[in-house]
């Protein structure tokens, strides 16, 4: 443990009972200028401005509670020194633990084998928690000149009004008008979908029916083009004067049920 200087201050968790502790704190008493022993459960019980923290865990590992608060107690580029035994450890244990300590604050975090154990060192950065720095910038030059101004040396606007020549006043650019557009009379054009055609097929089917008649009635004829007129509305075309009355014989009278002329409602 080469990172551990004789002036260092440093805090050791562990359980009295550990035995690689127990062995360690007789070490560190002989090497650094303070150390304080503490169970995982005191952590909130240390106090701040720590050279170093040793840690030994139990099968559990060391939380990433433990680990936040113990960057609270180093002094900018202080370290920890983690200890966790390899007995039933799961692969993915090193991972987590590498990824808690990042989370934590922590940097450089390393991962080796130490007889029975994992160890592994981060240090905390060299700057503390919070902290700040304030930037020194240029003064500004006062100036009473707009930003918006022109300067003496800018050239003269020109005006857009002069670029254009007698032909390019009297030119008018050609338009097409659509086939659809509103004008002096309506006419769809020849793939029109705005549905003005559809609207002339229908007014031209009005303006060619033709009425029906008292001699239509008795002497029924079929009077459309498709020749459907005597077999009921599903039938008969939109021009067909015989839309609304029952199914009928060519040149047979149609019979009009009384109920016909009744009003539903």
């Amino acid at each position: 443990m080469t990172i551990i200087q004789s002036n260092h201050s440093v805090l050791l968790f562990a359980s009295p009972s550990h035995p690689k502790s127990l062995e360690l704190e007789a070490s560190l008493r002989a090497k650094v200028s303070e150390l304080a022993v503490l169970s995982h459960s005191e952590i909130k019980n240390a106090t701040p401005g720590r050279d170093g923290i040793i840690s030994f865990a139990d099968e559990n590992g060391h939380t990433f509670e433990f680990l936040e608060q113990s960057i609270q107690l180093l002094k900018p580029s202080g370290y920890i020194i983690l200890y966790e035994p390899l007995k039933g450890r799961q692969s993915s244990s090193s991972e987590v633990l590498s990824r808690n300590l990042q989370f934590a604050g922590f940097l450089s975090n390393v991962i080796s084998q130490s007889e029975d154990y994992i160890e592994v060192t981060a240090t905390k950065p060299d700057w503390e928690l919070g902290a700040s720095q304030s930037i020194k910038l240029g003064s500004k030059k006062s100036s009473n000149i707009s930003t918006w101004s022109a300067s003496k040396d800018s050239e003269e606007l020109i005006n857009e009004d002069d670029l254009l020549d007698e032909t390019d006043r009297l030119s008018r650019p050609k338009t097409k008008r659509d086939d659809c557009e509103v004008g002096k009379s309506r006419k769809a054009c020849k793939n029109c979908v705005c549905g003005r055609a559809e609207e002339e097929a229908a007014a031209a089917v009005v303006a060619t029916k033709k009425k029906l008649t008292l001699e239509m009635i008795e002497n029924p004829t079929a009077f459309s083009n498709c020749g459907s007129c005597g077999l009921g509305d599903a039938f008969r075309c939109g021009g067909c004067p015989y839309r609304g009355l029952p199914s009928f014989k060519v040149g047979e009278k149609i019979s009009i049920p009384a109920s016909f002329l009744e009003d539903d409602i």
